[in-house]
């Protein structure tokens, strides 16, 4: 059963859903959906970040931040490895999981169509989906392009219809099982 989550607070506004399946547990981070987001997305300065131990957007940070410490709390109530730990995100919720990876490295990191949120990718769990034709996933160009990226389309498309290929709940499944 998916739970859904937020952080009840309109200064940031992230939001997603969470559910436990065999032994993992598993997060979906949703893409910018409100005009917080709209403003964080364009916050794209390097920042230092001591968790991730490296420069990250810094319009994403609080976010990571955030839901860094709801994944800690989460994990140790129920009593889960980071290992069994799966983070999809799609769009801003991929730039999101991409710094959640540099802060703990066992977990396993979806960004679906995200944008370059760090300036190293140290987490080998880390895979990067997305469509040729999507400008999202090449900004902001002063970081790092990620190496384990998956081409779902290689065909050119404009961003706006590339957007449409996803099918988020075919990748979770074809990810877990």
């Amino acid at each position: 059963m998916r739970i859904p989550f937020n952080d009840n607070n309109s200064k940031i506004g992230i939001e997603g859903w969470f559910e436990f399946k065999d032994e993992k547990l598993i997060f979906y981070i949703k893409p910018t959906n409100s005009f917080e987001d709209w403003k964080s997305d364009f916050i794209a300065f390097r920042s230092n970040d001591i968790l991730a131990k490296c420069k990250v957007h810094t319009g994403f940070k609080m976010y990571a931040r955030w839901m860094n410490d709801f994944i800690i709390k989460l994990a140790n109530i129920k009593a889960m490895r980071p290992e069994d730990i799966y983070i999809f995100g799609y769009s801003m919720g991929g730039g999101i999981a991409q710094i959640l990876g540099e802060y703990n490295s066992s977990f396993n990191i979806i960004s679906v169509d995200g944008p370059r949120t760090t300036t190293k990718l140290s987490n080998k769990k880390s895979t990067l989906y997305f469509n040729k034709g999507s400008l999202v996933n090449n900004v902001p160009f002063w970081f790092k392009r990620i190496e384990n990226a998956i081409c779902l389309n290689n065909k050119w498309r404009p961003f706006w219809k590339s957007h449409v290929d996803y099918d988020i709940n075919k990748i979770i499944e074809e990810v877990i099982n």
